[in-house]
C-alpha cells in the first residue's frame, strides 16, 4: 500500500531543492504557509484539518540526561530547534549538547504536508567523531528511498548540514523514528522518539459526539486512534508510553572514547519515556533535575557509571533532556489511549496493567478489524491485562475506567530485572494510572 508521496527537496552543495527551486535553510522554513513553521510542542494545530503544510525543525547532536538513581549519562540525541527559537546563522553552537531523550514527539495528521528539517550539530563532547544522523520513520514501507533514513539505501546528514525529509502520512496509527545511522550504537544512545498519525475521523464532530452518548456529564471524545467509523477508538486522553533502556558501561565508553561494548550491551536502566520511577510520575519539566555536566570530566580512570555523580565538574547546567513523564491521570468514566512502542534494543518486554483491564485495539499501526474468524470491518479487539512487544513493535490499548474505583493504579513490566535504576530497586519501567472522580 503506497503511503508516502515522492517530494521533491535534495541536498546539494549546501543547498536545497524545495520545489525545485534553490534556497538556503532559512528560505527552506519560509517555504511553508504563515504559521505553518511549528515545534513539536504545537500537537493541537498540527493535528487539525486537512490538507495543511506544515515544517518541523530538528537537530541532532549529543547531551547529557540524568538517570532516576542520580547518575548522569551521556547521550545523543534530537532537539526541537523551532522550540529552542536559536536563530539560524547561529544554530549549530547553539544547540551543542541539547539533545534530549526520548526525541521530541511527532504527532501527524493523515492528509497533511509535512517538511522536517533535520540539522546535524555536532558531538561535542567526542570532537573525534564525525557521525552522520537521519531519520528513519520506522514502521511506514516507503517507497522513497531518499526519504527513509536507512544509510545503505538512503544517506545520512553530515555534520553542519541540513537535509528536509516529505512525508505526507495517509495511515493513522503508533509509529516510531530513530536514527539509522550506526544503529545499534545511536540507538542505544538515545536517538529515539514516537510518530503518532492523527486518523482523518477527527474531524468529524457528530463521530467526536459520541463521546458524550455516554451519560454522566461525560464530553465529546478528544480523539480517536484509528478511522473506526463507530467510535470504539475514541479516548478522552491519550499517553505515550517508549519502552528503552540504557546500558550505563556502555554510554560511559561513548563519553570517555572508549570502545562500545556491542557484545556484552546489558540494560541496567529500563525506562517509560526516558525516565525510572518514580522519576515516571514527576509531572515537571526538568528544571527541578538539573545536571551539572561539562566537558570537563574526567575520564582517565575506570569510574563505574553508578558513581557518576563523583567525576563531574560544576560546569553550568543543562536542563530539559528528559521532558517527558509517564503519569496517566484520567477521570472515571472516562478512557485513556496508551499508544505503548518499544525500541527496547536488548529487550522484550511485557507491560502489566494492575486493576484495569486493558482494551487491545491496534498493533503495528493496523486496527484490529476482521480476519481471524472475524468478518470483515468488524472489531477483533480484546481485553488483556499484559501485552508482550519487542523492539520496533507498537500496540494501542484502551484503559476503560468506567466502574473503577477512583485511586492510584500501577503499570509496569513484569520482568523483575526491569524493575531496577541499575543497583536501585523499586524503580525502572513502572508509572501510575491515577483516576480522578
Amino acid at each position: 500500500m503506497r503511503r508516502f508521496r515522492l517530494g521533491t527537496t535534495l541536498l546539494s552543495a549546501g543547498l536545497f531543492l524545495v520545489c525545485g527551486a534553490a534556497t538556503t535553510l532559512a528560505a527552506a522554513q519560509r517555504y511553508c504557509p504563515p504559521g505553518g513553521i511549528l515545534s513539536t510542542a504545537d500537537n493541537a494545530s498540527m493535528s487539525i484539518g486537512s490538507g495543511a503544510v506544515y515544517c518541523l525543525h530538528l537537530g541532532a547532536g549529543d547531551g547529557f540526561t540524568q538517570m532516576a538513581d542520580g547518575s548522569p549519562a551521556y547521550i545523543f540525541g534530537f532537539q526541537d530547534e523551532v522550540a529552542k527559537g536559536f536563530p539560524l546563522d547561529t544554530l549549530v553552537p547553539d544547540s551543542t549538547l541539547g539533545a534530549q531523550f526520548p526525541a521530541p514527539t511527532l504527532r501527524l495528521k493523515e492528509g497533511n504536508t509535512y517538511f522536517i528539517n533535520l540539522t546535524n550539530v555536532g558531538l561535542q563532547n567526542r570532537p573525534d567523531l564525525f557521525d552522520p544522523h537521519t531519520i528513519h520513520f520506522h514502521g511506514f514501507p516507503n517507497q522513497i528511498t531518499l526519504y527513509d533514513g536507512e544509510p545503505m539505501g538512503s544517506f545520512g546528514t553530515n555534520m553542519g548540514a541540513t537535509f528536509t525529509y516529505f512525508y505526507q502520512p495517509h495511515d493513522p496509527g503508533t509509529y516510531m523514528f530513530h536514527c539509522h545511522q550506526e544503529a545499534a550504537e545511536h540507538m542505544q544512545m538515545g536517538m529515539l522518539g514516537a510518530a503518532f498519525i492523527d486518523p482523518i475521523q477527527n474531524d468529524n464532530a457528530a463521530m467526536l459526539a459520541l463521546g458524550s452518548a455516554r451519560g454522566g456529564g461525560a464530553p465529546a471524545y478528544q480523539g480517536f486512534a484509528y478511522n473506526d467509523n463507530d467510535a470504539t477508538t475514541g479516548y478522552d486522553v491519550q499517553m505515550p508510553l517508549q519502552l528503552a533502556a540504557f546500558d550505563p558501561y556502555f554510554h560511559w565508553n561513548d563519553m570517555c572514547y572508549q570502545p562500545p561494548r556491542f557484545a556484552f550491551m546489558d540494560d541496567l536502566y529500563p525506562m517509560f519515556n526516558g525516565r525510572g520511577y518514580p522519576d515516571t510520575v514527576n509531572t515537571d519539566d526538568n528544571t527541578a533535575h538539573n545536571i551539572n555536566v561539562g566537558l570537563g570530566h574526567t575520564c582517565d580512570v575506570p569510574i563505574s557509571p553508578t558513581e557518576g555523580k563523583t567525576f563531574w565538574d560544576g560546569e553550568p547546567p543543562y536542563q530539559g533532556s528528559r521532558p517527558m513523564n509517564s503519569l496517566v491521570t484520567v477521570a472515571a468514566n472516562r478512557k485513556a489511549l496508551l499508544r505503548i512502542y518499544s525500541l527496547s534494543t536488548t529487550s522484550f518486554h511485557t507491560i502489566e496493567s494492575l486493576g484495569i483491564p486493558m482494551r487491545v485495539v491496534g498493533r503495528d499501526a493496523r486496527i484490529f478489524r476482521g480476519g481471524g474468524g472475524v468478518p470483515s470491518g468488524l472489531p477483533r479487539e480484546y481485553l488483556a491485562n499484559s501485552v508482550t512487544l519487542g523492539g520496533g513493535e507498537s500496540i494501542d490499548v484502551i484503559l476503560d475506567t468506567t466502574g473503577i474505583q477512583p485511586g492510584t493504579y500501577f503499570m509496569f513490566a513484569r520482568e523483575l530485572d526491569h524493575l531496577n535504576n541499575n543497583q536501585e530497586g523499586r524503580g525502572g519501567m513502572m508509572t501510575e494510572i491515577r483516576v480522578t472522580p
